[in-house]
């Protein structure tokens, strides 16, 4: 049975939290900064999603090969502006906390 690892880089935000992965709906595991974390799943295509707190990533569809897969699974706003994102955590946990997270499939 194949892996998908979940890898969160270290970042400036939500250093003391875990991120929880979903997967179908369901809690899979926790990963902390710097971490990562495998878990066994049938291919196939499965629905992934994040959370932390009462944010969240939006579901995507991922469909893990037979070879497994790997995702990376990050604060939204921090990797496109930095330190300058500081200014705007507080709007993004209340006006968009459905994106607060974002999942990048890697290849």
């Amino acid at each position: 049975m194949p892996f998908l690892r979940v890898r969160r880089p270290k970042g400036y935000f939500d250093k003391l939290r875990d991120y929880r992965l979903f997967i179908d709906g369901e809690e899979v595991g926790r990963v902390s900064e710097g971490s990562e974390l495998s878990v066994e799943l049938d291919h196939g295509r499965h629905t992934l999603h994040a959370e932390i707190d009462w944010c969240r990533s939006p579901a995507i569809a991922y469909d893990l090969p037979e070879s497994g897969g790997s995702i990376t699974v990050r604060k939204a706003m921090a990797s496109r502006y930095g330190c300058a994102a500081a200014l705007l955590v507080l709007p993004q946990v209340f006006l968009m906390r459905r994106s607060y997270l974002a999942i990048d499939v890697d290849v």
